[in-house]
């Protein structure tokens, strides 16, 4: 099995891995991703409009937004959001937390992280605040507005 990595830090405060065989654009097919969220690390409220998303932790705690708030999960716990719903992640711990991120279908979330990716090597996109990185997010979520 070839792994990619991805170091997403900067923005989301995570490290993101998936095997290579996955097509980053796969229509029919779940797109699973092991993330390395580490203490501070985030996303913003967020809705998936056409997939799926499970989170199963492996190591360590993470919480979740859904339903209008925080639900923490533990190692050997997991929470599926059902397409549509508004949520968000975090880590508020002091710990490294571990888990699999399934999103089904995984239409072009890879392809998606990793053009976010290429953003962050090419400095355009240097953190989660301010303008420009605002601006370069915001371009991010219309074009892959399926996402």
């Amino acid at each position: 099995m070839q792994t990619k990595t991805l170091d997403l830090r900067k923005v989301f405060g995570m490290i993101i891995s998936y095997d290579e065989n996955q097509q980053p654009d796969s229509p029919d097919k779940p797109f699973e991703v092991v993330t390395e969220l580490y203490p501070g690390g985030k996303s913003a409220l967020h809705i998936h409009p056409n997939q799926d998303e499970t989170y199963e932790v492996k190591e360590g705690e993470m919480q979740l937004f859904i339903d209008g708030g925080w639900r923490t999960l533990q190692a050997n716990q997991y929470l599926t959001v059902s397409k549509g719903t508004v949520h968000a992640f975090r880590n508020t711990g002091t710990q490294k937390a571990v888990a699999v991120n399934r999103h089904s279908p995984g239409l072009r979330f890879g392809q998606m992280l990793e053009e976010t990716q290429d953003l962050i090597n090419e400095r355009k996109l240097t953190g989660a605040t301010g303008v420009k990185n605002i601006i370069y997010i915001c371009l991010q979520m219309m074009k892959y507005d399926e996402v």
